[in-house]
């Protein structure tokens, strides 16, 4: 009976500290890439520095600005270089190979009362992380 106590207590804890955009989750606790986990008392989505994983990242980026009210073009911070043979964050192919290249880099980052939110990427892969405020 404690045993089960004690399992509802941190399946509760767990629960209680997620975001609002990741509310209904369950959470896995070491990373992984391509799903959402919580890693240092964050929620963090991770994938490799591929066009495909530009584009899951991307795409998961744009859902939670959506979701929190941010606009992409208006970042808090923004420390990003394209290189200019990408057309953009959408040219996919083309900013995975430039971040190889490490002639690309992305660093931005968007906050409000509720949250801040940061996407990075490099030669290695991109990081999307959610951190409540």
């Amino acid at each position: 009976m404690k045993t089960l106590f004690t399992m509802l207590l941190i399946t509760a804890a767990t629960f209680g500290q997620n975001t609002e955009y990741n509310k209904n989750k369950v959470l896995k606790t070491s990373p992984e890439f391509g799903v959402w986990v919580k890693y240092n008392g964050d929620e963090t989505f991770l994938v490799k520095n591929t066009p495909v994983g530009v584009f899951e990242s991307y795409t998961e980026l744009n859902a939670v600005l959506d979701f929190y009210g941010f606009d992409i073009n208006s970042p808090a911070v923004d420390q990003t270089l394209i290189n200019r043979l990408a057309t953009g964050l959408d040219d996919f192919e083309m900013l995975s190979h430039t971040l190889t290249m490490q002639t690309s880099v992305i660093k931005k980052g968007w906050k409000n009362d509720k949250v801040t939110l940061v996407w990075i990427g490099n030669n290695n892969c991109l990081i999307l992380t959610i951190k409540k405020r």
